[in-house]
């Protein structure tokens, strides 16, 4: 008995030893972790953004000359004024000799392009004209309101592909698609809120859902083109 209970002692004493040799670092030694930052994925980034021109008028005239024209035409074509969360029209001080209501014929000549090219809301007012910043006497200030896209900094080859020890993807990965897709963007608003349905058909919908409960659903477009002949004709 003392000598069973001796080597059972001692294979417990053995086992021990062993377990804190496997858990306990060895003197000297120290462990190293790599906790690599997850690299984002790469995506176009929208925010809101005031874009302004300055239309300048000849002196004692509220009509605007064909270079002022031409360049407003092209502000115009730049900033896609119909896709704009707002468009204001600020006219600045008169100029010598010119009275208020000058300055308001000028603004609203400006506005009056603005609405030809497609703007849907276009504001006149003279009190924006300190929080848009000092206007030349006589001229008539565009702010445009409206989202913009700045593409990502693609490519990114700050990794090297060939090394990818830590299970992420290269620093190149999705930068195309980034990119493409930040480039097909018509109106970058889309990225911040979803747009507003246009009225639904019931009867329309109602139909659909009445073949489905009928099981005269239309089958799925084969893969070949030969399958097209074998669908049947729409009703």
């Amino acid at each position: 008995m003392p000598g069973g209970w001796f080597h059972h002692c001692r294979g417990r004493g053995v086992a021990v030893a062993v377990v804190l040799a496997l858990v306990l670092p060895s003197a000297g030694c120290h462990r190293v972790e790599d906790w690599s930052k997850v690299q984002p994925q790469p995506q176009p980034q929208v925010e809101l953004t005031t874009l302004r021109h300055i239309v300048g008028f000849p002196p004692a005239s509220h009509r605007l000359t064909a270079a002022e024209h031409g360049r407003l035409d092209t502000f115009i074509g730049r900033v896609q004024p119909a896709t704009a969360e707002s468009i204001i029209v600020a006219p600045g001080a008169p100029a010598p000799r010119d009275t208020w209501q000058a300055q308001r014929q000028r603004a609203e000549a400006v506005a009056a392009v603005l609405r030809r090219a497609g703007a849907p809301m276009v504001t006149v007012e003279a009190a924006a004209v300190p929080a848009l910043g000092d206007l030349p006497a006589g001229s008539v200030m565009v702010a445009v309101r409206r989202y913009l896209v700045t593409l990502p900094a693609c490519p990114n080859w700050s990794r090297n592909p060939r090394a990818t020890y830590n299970n992420q993807p290269s620093s190149n990965w999705g930068c195309a698609t980034a990119i493409n897709f930040g480039l097909m963007l018509h109106d970058p608003r889309d990225l911040v809120r979803g747009r507003d349905l246009a009225p639904a058909d019931g009867e329309h919908q109602a139909r659909a859902i009445q073949r489905y409960r009928d099981d005269e659903i239309r089958p799925l477009m084969g893969e070949s083109a030969s399958d097209m002949h074998s669908l049947p004709s729409a009703q």
